[in-house]
């Protein structure tokens, strides 16, 4: 892979490992300690079969097949009720794509998105990753063997422009050049209340290589949207949490292993229903469009654009309309047919579960079920206004 036109020091820091480097990666990472203890709580039974796949692997391909696949594959079998995609029709046969998701969980969106394509016979995308969920230097070993390419955030403002071009660049490189699909978050971090949006400066930062207006940089990158629904959220009690002590002040920050314990939760929680969406080309759904001529406002049609076609390809599920119902003190979705009696006694049983899980006092749980119920309903209240459907 000649990426030699892109900033050398920068992206020596952000880049995936080339085929070249895996054997002699792969190695360090089955001697580590802490990875293979982590591995054998994660996976008792198989954890000898896949140190020996990962020692075994020559390429990064080999890697994501004959480990990380299987892994991910094993866990959301054991933690899930269901897994599945659709919208392959909408993508081209050879075409490489940006896909741009709304962002659930930390590590399942990217890993799960990539099981998916595998299984309906298509590329394996790169991931762009955060560098704060690289808790151990392992763990970026791990990250980079699956074709991660890190996204920088704590770096002064010199040297996080630096980085961010050089991230836009090897976007750019990957699509154009490599032929490589590539996986990025609408936003940095999780939306913790549900209510998904594409964040302008992340539209930014992708069009900072290229030529031509920001609507040309973004649109020869082939983007192509992502719809995630997940039936329940295994983290949903830890955003509810943090939304709850946030709202009390502004300045809290998460305590060291919160990410950890996010991650834990998220892979290893049950999850029920999963479905992924691949939506219809941002070049297709923006044929026939007048562009704007300001930049900023040709950023905000992207965005807003990206995030209709997510919205209208949500999965919903009974819990999306239990808990508009719940909120809006009615029974609109009931009286409609989507859910039973039985379906609302579990979801109302599962949340005051949810809620005893965040160890706050009684005091705080009527305002912590209230952004339980705003996270489920906020999917449903979105796909309505991005369909003008009318119960």
């Amino acid at each position: 892979m000649d990426n030699s036109h892109l900033t050398a020091s920068v992206l020596e820091s952000i880049r995936p490992y080339t085929d070249q480097e895996v054997e002699a990666a792969a190695k360090a990472l089955t001697q580590n300690p802490e990875f293979n203890m982590v591995l054998r709580l994660a996976t008792p039974e198989h954890a000898d079969a896949f140190i020996a796949a990962i020692q075994a692997a020559r390429t990064i391909k080999d890697f994501k097949l004959n480990f990380s696949y299987k892994l991910i594959k094993g866990i959301v079998q054991g933690n899930s009720f269901s897994c599945n995609i659709s919208g392959r029709s909408r993508l081209g046969a050879d075409v490489p794509y940006t896909f741009i998701s709304n962002h659930r969980d930390i590590v399942l969106d990217s890993a799960l998105l990539n099981i998916l394509l595998v299984d309906i016979g298509y590329r394996l995308p790169r991931i762009a990753i955060g560098d704060n969920l690289l808790v151990r230097p392992w763990v970026k070993d791990l990250v980079r063997l699956n074709d991660s390419v890190i996204v920088q955030r704590s770096l002064p403002p010199r040297q996080f422009l630096t980085s961010a071009q050089t991230l836009s660049q090897y976007i750019r490189f990957s699509i154009q050049e490599d032929q490589s699909s590539m996986w990025i978050a609408q936003r940095e971090g999780r939306a913790k209340d549900s209510d998904d949006r594409t964040q302008i400066a992340l539209l930014k930062m992708i069009a900072l290589s290229g030529e031509g207006e920001v609507i040309d940089r973004l649109k020869s990158i082939n983007i192509a949207p992502v719809s995630i629904s997940y039936e329940y959220d295994p983290c949903d009690y830890l955003k509810a949490r943090e939304l709850y002590l946030r709202k009390r002040n502004p300045e809290y920050k998460k305590p060291d292993g919160e990410d950890v314990l996010n991650m834990k939760e998220g892979i290893m929680g049950y999850k029920g229903r999963i479905h992924f969406a691949l939506g219809t080309p941002l070049n297709q759904l923006l044929e026939g469009v007048e562009l704007p001529k300001a930049s900023n406002e040709q950023l905000q049609l992207v965005a807003a654009t990206i995030d209709r076609e997510i919205h209208k390809l949500y999965r919903l599920y009974p819990g999306n309309y239990i808990a508009e119902d719940l909120l809006s003190e009615t029974n609109t979705y009931a009286q409609a047919g989507h859910y039973s009696t039985s379906e609302r006694e579990h979801f109302e049983k599962y949340l005051a579960q949810q809620i005893d899980k965040t160890g706050l006092p009684e005091e705080a749980h009527e305002e912590i079920r209230a952004w339980l119920l705003l996270m489920y309903a906020n999917p449903l209240r979105n796909q309505l206004k991005a369909t003008e459907v009318n119960v």
